[in-house]
């Protein structure tokens, strides 16, 4: 009979055990899954604050790429043309020497004849005032036949209005909305022709399409 409760008091210990065993493994998954879940939680939060600050770091620099373009636009450029930014420039060579660096401006980069453009020339060399004068009457009548009169009042408005140029100077023409064409010399006001036909004839010596410098225009155009 002994070995009979031997086996019975065994079997029983062995069920506890096995009851043991598995209250003690579902309590261990429940442990388990709760931390789990906890850190998926923790994980989250983290990717949320990551995401967050990467987001508003990517938005810092952009401000900062687009405020220091505008703030590297010229201010007759920024104050004249609306949204200006750069259509094309290249060097002007006269001869094999460098004569003046050419930027044109125009809103969001597009050129639109009629719309309000800016035209930078930063010169390489030093030059005359009236000799630039005369040069640009000279351009202007072969985009087209000019009245003698006409001709020798925009000689005389140019002549006014250019000063002597040097290495580093700047001077900027302005095509406004209304057609007049505004001066610019190192940034300070230079003077103004209200003439629509006289601003559409200056600014074609470098954009008109019988310009003397077709290449040059093309580059100014970002015309490929």
């Amino acid at each position: 009979m002994k070995p009979k409760l031997i086996t019975k008091v065994n079997l029983t210990t062995r069920a506890k055990l096995v009851c043991i065993k598995h209250a003690t493994s579902n309590k261990s998954q429940i442990e388990q899954s709760s931390l789990m879940n906890s850190l998926a939680n923790k994980l989250g939060t983290v990717v949320k604050r990551a995401t967050f600050l990467s987001l508003t770091m990517m938005s810092i620099s952009l401000m900062s790429v687009s405020f220091a373009s505008n703030a590297a636009l010229p201010s007759p450029v920024s104050e004249s043309v609306p949204n200006a930014e750069v259509v094309g420039k290249d060097m002007f060579t006269y001869y094999l020497f460098d004569v003046y660096e050419a930027t044109l401006f125009a809103p969001k980069g597009e050129y639109e004849k009629g719309k309000p453009i800016a035209l930078t020339l930063k010169y390489q060399r030093s030059l005359d005032g009236k000799k630039i004068a005369e040069r640009s009457i000279d351009e202007m009548k072969k985009q087209a036949k000019l009245d003698s009169e006409k001709a020798k009042r925009w000689l005389q408005d140019m002549v006014d209005i250019f000063p002597d140029v040097k290495e580093g100077d700047v001077l900027t023409g302005v095509a406004t909305e209304e057609g007049n064409a505004l001066f610019y010399f190192n940034g300070e006001n230079a003077g103004e022709v209200k003439d629509p036909e006289f601003t559409q004839k200056f600014f074609d010596i470098w954009l008109g399409e019988n310009t003397s410098e077709p290449k040059f225009r093309k580059a100014l155009l970002g015309i490929k």
